[in-house]
C-alpha cells in the first residue's frame, strides 16, 4: 500500500506558482551536473552520513554537542594543528634524503593516527584512547550495486546516520551541512550547497529511498518522472511513501536495513536511457565489472585522497575506517568483489613503482613510477599534495592493457571518438578529501609527468565539487612548487638511451632493453627491408619523423627541404618545395596555378618554377589533429597547416568530423609522394582548401607494390638474437 503525495512535494516554496519553480530548480542543477554526477552524490551523500555517525560516536565519547560552535571550533583547531604540525616537519626537507626520511614517517600509519587522538583529545578535553576507540567501532560498510539492464539501476546502501525527512534533501539548496552565523563549517565535511541530490532527481525518472535513524522505524519514498517532468515530456512528476509492511515478496529495496533493522540509508535509482558521451553511460552500456571497478576509483569519492595524501589528521573516513562492496548483476551472472577506498594508485598496477623513500634509497633508478608528497603554506592556508612521477610511457601502456581488457572507462566524445585516460597533472580536493572538478595544473611535461592531488582544508566551493572560487591562484601555485621541488625526481625517472656499461647490472640492464624492444617488434612486420626504420607503433610519432626523413633522402617527395622541425613549436614543420611546372608535374600547371590565385605559391622563371613556403603536421594517428582544430579548445588554426604526414588514419573518424577523404589523384596532388587530400567542410572546420595528407603506411604499400622499395624482410628471423 502506497500513499500518493502532493506532486510538487519537493518544490522549495510553497505558492500557486511551484511547479514552475520545481521545473527551474531541477533544470538549475542539471546546468552544473551530469549523468556521473548522479553515482557520484549518491556515493558522496554516503560517505558523509558515515562519517557523521562517527563524528557523533567521537563528540559522544568525549561528551560535547556535535553542534555546538564551541565543539565545532575544537575539532577545526585540532586539524588545524596537526597540519601546521606536519608542515613544520617538511620544512627541513630540503634535500631528496630529508624527503625520504619524513616520507617514511609520514607514511607511518598507526604512529599518525595515534598523533590525531592526541591533538584532538586536548581539544575535546578527552581521553585519546577513548576518542580512537569509539571512532573505531563506525565501521558501517557502503554497499553498491549495478543491475545492468535496460533499464539500468544503480543502488548505494550505507550504515550512516540515515535521513528523518527524505524530501527535504532532496529540496533544491537545503543542505544540512550549510555555514551559519551559530553554526561553523567543520573540517571534513564535504558539500554545503545542496545541488547535487537535487540533481540525481532531474536525471532519473524513478528514485527510491528507504531510511533509518536511530530511535525510529525506517521511511520510504518513491519518486518518478522528474527527468520526464523536467524535458516537458510529463506535466508533473510522481511522490508517493511506500509502506514497507506490505513490500512484495523478494523485494530487492534495503535488504539490510530491514532485515537487520539497523540505521542507515538505501537509495536505487533507474537510468533508462544513458548517453554514451559520459564516462558513466559509456560504462553501463558496455559494461564489465572490473570496468566499473575502476570507474568508482577514477571518477567517484571511493578514490579518497587523504591517505594518498598522507593526510596528518584522521578527520573523515579513511582506508582502514570502511568496507565497501561492489555487487554487479549482468547477462544472469552476478559477481561481488570489495573495492578499495583509496585512491587509484598506480602501484596497484605498476610492477616497476616505488614509494619516494625505497626510491631514494635505491639511488634513484631510471624508468620507474615514484609516489611523493609535499607541503607549502600560502597566506593562512596549507596545502597538501602528493603525486605519482613516471615517464609517460608507462601510463600510456596502463592505459592500452587496462583498454586492450576492456577495464578502462571511456566515452565518446564530440567527434565520436572513443576516449578514456588515466588523469594526469594535478587536481584539485577540498575538505575532507573531495576531489573537486577543478584542474589545479594540466599535465605539462611529454617525457616524465606529475599525476597527482591538491588539498586544501580551508578552500571553499562555490558550487559543490564544480568550482573555486577564492585561493585559485594559491592553489596553483602549491602545484607548480611541487613541480618544482621535485624537478630533479622528474629528470632522474626518464630512461637513458645508453646507460653506462661499466657494470654487469648495466649490462643486464642493456640486454633487458633489447629483448623488450626485439619482442615489441615480432609481430609487426615492417613494410619494406629497404626501409632503415624498422621501428614499431609504440615510438608513436618518432616513427612518423624518421620514416619521413628516410623517403626524403630517397627523393620520394621531390625537391623537399626542411627548413626547420621542432616539437616544441606550435607546428612542428616548416619547408621549401620546389617543382618545375612540366607535362607530369606534381602540383600539375593548373593546380599551380590555383594555389598561386591564393598566394599559396610563387610561379615564376622561364621555363616555369614553382615554388611554396608550407608548414607541416606530423601525426602518429592522423585525425589526432582534428583535435588541435577544435573550436572548444582549439590549439592550431584549421587553415594553418599546408601538409600532414601521418602513418595512417581512421577515414570514418575524419568524415564524422566533416571532412571528405579521397585519394591524391594527378590533378588533386599538391606534393609529390602525397596520398590523400581531406575535403573541409568549409561552414564546420573554418577552412577554405583541402588539406594534403601524406599517410606513410599506404605511401610505403605503394611503393612496395610499384618495386621502388622491396618488400617486407623475413621476420622475426631478420632481427638476431640479443648477444649482451
Amino acid at each position: 500500500m502506497t500513499t500518493t503525495l502532493d506532486p510538487t512535494l519537493l518544490a522549495r516554496v510553497a505558492d500557486e506558482n511551484r511547479a514552475r519553480l520545481l521545473r527551474e530548480d531541477l533544470e538549475d542543477a542539471l546546468k552544473e551536473y551530469g549523468e556521473l554526477d548522479l553515482l557520484v552524490e549518491l556515493i558522496q551523500n554516503a560517505l558523509d552520513a558515515i562519517d557523521e555517525r562517527r563524528y557523533r560516536a567521537i563528540c559522544a565519547e568525549a561528551g560535547r554537542d556535535p553542534y555546538d560552535k564551541a565543539t565545532i571550533e575544537a575539532w577545526n583547531s585540532a586539524v588545524l594543528e596537526a597540519l601546521n604540525e606536519d608542515h613544520a616537519a617538511y620544512l627541513g626537507s630540503s634535500e631528496a634524503i630529508d624527503r625520504a626520511s619524513y616520507y617514511r614517517m609520514a607514511s607511518d600509519d598507526a604512529s599518525r593516527r595515534q598523533r590525531w587522538y592526541e591533538i584532538l583529545g586536548g581539544h575535546l578535553s578527552g581521553d585519546p584512547t577513548s576518542l580512537a576507540i569509539a571512532a573505531a567501532k563506525v565501521r558501517g560498510p557502503i554497499r553498491i550495486v549495478v543491475r545492468v539492464g535496460p533499464p539500468h539501476w544503480l543502488e548505494v546502501e550505507d550504515a550512516g546516520i540515515g535521513i528523518s525527512e527524505i524530501p527535504s534533501v532532496f529540496r533544491h539548496k537545503t543542505s544540512g551541512k550549510r555555514q551559519t552565523e551559530d553554526r561553523p563549517r567543520r573540517l571534513g565535511v564535504r558539500g554545503s550547497h545542496g545541488w547535487g541530490l537535487t540533481a540525481v532527481l532531474a536525471l532519473s525518472d524513478r528514485l527510491e529511498v528507504v531510511s533509518k535513524v536511530d530511535g525510529s522505524e525506517a521511511t520510504a519514498y518513491a519518486f518518478s518522472n522528474y527527468a520526464s517532468f523536467v524535458q516537458g515530456s510529463v506535466a508533473q512528476p510522481q511522490n508517493e511513501q511506500l509502506d514497507l509492511t506490505a513490500l512484495p515478496a523478494g523485494t530487492d529495496l534495503a535488504p539490510s536495513i530491514l532485515q537487520s533493522g539497523e540505521v542507515g540509508t538505501h537509495v536505487r535509482v533507474q537510468i533508462a536511457g544513458p548517453e554514451q558521451t559520459n564516462v558513466l553511460g559509456h560504462t553501463l552500456e558496455n559494461f564489465k565489472h572490473e570496468k566499473f571497478v575502476n570507474l568508482l576509483r577514477l571518477y567517484t569519492p571511493i578514490g579518497q585522497v587523504n591517505d594518498y595524501l598522507l593526510h596528518p589528521a584522521y578527520h573523515n573516513v579513511r582506508v582502514n575506517d570502511l568496507d565497501v562492496e561492489l555487487t554487479t548483476i549482468h547477462n544472469g551472472t552476478t559477481l561481488k568483489t570489495p573495492v578499495p577506498f583509496d585512491f587509484f594508485r598506480l602501484s596497484l598496477l605498476m610492477p616497476n613503482h616505488m614509494e619516494f623513500d625505497k626510491y631514494i634509497n635505491a639511488h634513484s633508478p631510471r624508468n620507474k613510477s615514484v609516489h611523493t608528497v609535499h607541503r607549502c603554506s600560502r597566506g593562512n592556508s596549507i596545502y597538501l599534495s602528493a603525486a605519482d612521477i613516471q615517464v609517460s610511457d608507462l601510463v600510456h601502456e596502463l592505459e592500452a592493457n587496462l583498454e586492450g581488457s576492456e577495464e578502462l572507462p571511456q566515452q565518446v566524445d564530440e567527434l565520436g571518438k572513443m576516449v578514456g585516460e588515466i588523469q594526469r597533472g594535478f587536481q584539485l580536493a577540498l575538505s575532507g578529501g573531495m576531489r573537486s572538478e577543478y584542474s589545479a595544473r594540466a599535465p605539462r611535461s611529454t617525457s616524465a609527468a606529475f599525476r597527482g592531488i591538491v588539498l586544501s582544508e580551508t578552500a571553499r566551493p562555490t558550487l559543490g565539487r564544480k568550482h573555486v572560487v577564492d585561493q585559485r591562484a594559491a592553489i596553483a601555485r602549491a602545484a607548480v612548487e611541487h613541480e618544482t621541488t621535485y624537478n630533479d625526481i622528474r629528470k632522474a625517472v626518464m630512461p637513458t638511451a645508453e646507460p653506462p656499461p661499466a657494470t654487469p647490472a648495466a649490462a643486464r640492464w642493456k640486454r633487458d632493453y633489447f629483448i623488450r624492444a626485439r619482442g615489441d617488434l615480432e609481430s609487426q612486420v615492417p613494410p619494406s627491408e629497404s626501409l632503415n626504420v624498422w621501428a614499431g607503433r609504440e615510438s608513436r610519432e618518432a616513427r612518423v619523423m624518421i620514416a619521413y626523413g628516410d623517403l626524403l633522402a630517397r627523393g620520394v617527395f621531390g625537391d623537399m627541404r626542411i627548413l626547420r622541425a621542432h616539437l616544441q613549436d606550435i607546428y612542428d614543420f616548416a619547408f621549401l618545395y620546389r617543382v618545375p611546372l612540366l607535362a607530369g608535374s606534381i602540383p600539375n600547371s593548373a593546380l599551380a596555378g590555383t594555389l598561386a590565385t591564393g598566394g599559396y605559391v610563387k610561379i615564376d622563371g622561364n621555363p616555369r618554377v614553382m615554388s611554396r613556403y608550407g608548414i607541416g603536421e606530423f601525426k602518429e594517428k592522423g585525425e589526432d589533429v582534428i583535435d588541435d582544430f577544435s573550436s572548444d579548445d582549439p590549439r592550431k588554426m584549421p587553415d594553418t597547416p599546408d601538409l600532414l604526414v601521418c602513418w595512417s588514419f581512421a577515414k570514418d573518424e575524419v568524415e564524422d568530423a566533416s571532412w571528405i577523404v579521397e585519394l591524391a589523384t594527378p590533378d588533386t596532388a599538391e606534393f609529390e609522394g602525397q596520398t590523400h587530400v581531406w575535403v573541409p567542410d568549409r561552414r564546420e572546420v573554418r577552412r577554405e582548401r583541402g588539406l594534403a595528407v601524406i599517410a606513410i603506411a599506404d605511401l610505403l604499400e605503394t611503393l612496395v607494390a610499384a618495386g621502388t622499395l622491396a618488400g617486407a624482410p623475413p621476420w622475426p628471423d631478420t632481427l638476431p638474437d640479443v648477444y649482451y
